[in-house]
């Protein structure tokens, strides 16, 4: 079976006339990140499945810069709703609604180089 992407429909935000913008957070603290739950923003997070450590397999080099880019084996994203003291709580597409242990999460955040995107 053959799926055509030439249909779908990537505008809507802008068809549906939301009030809504797009964020490259990448790089924010753990600070930074449970201030945004906290102002009732969900977060977007890159970690790895099951929060395993990263697998590289290959890569490539960026054209414009030279720099030499992993890609990643065990790469997963993840919608961050709520921090506690030690647990977070995500909404996981292959599990659903799901807690976690805070700082296996958040080790796994950093280990893929702290890549995040806030939608408000």
């Amino acid at each position: 079976m053959i799926f055509n992407i030439s249909n779908v429909n990537f505008n809507f935000i802008t068809e549906r006339k939301l009030d809504l913008h797009a964020k490259n957070s990448s790089g924010s603290t753990i600070k930074e990140i449970t201030n945004y739950i906290r102002q009732g923003i969900p977060v977007i997070i890159w970690v790895t499945l099951d929060l395993s450590p990263p697998k590289v397999k290959g890569g490539w080099i960026m054209e414009e810069t030279g720099e030499y880019h992993q890609m990643y084996q065990n790469l997963h994203t993840m919608v961050l709703l709520s921090v506690g003291n030690t647990t977070v709580e995500v909404m996981d597409p292959l599990k659903g609604l799901i807690t976690l242990d805070k700082g296996a999460f958040f080790n796994s955040y950093e280990a893929l180089g702290e890549q995040a995107v806030v939608v408000y």
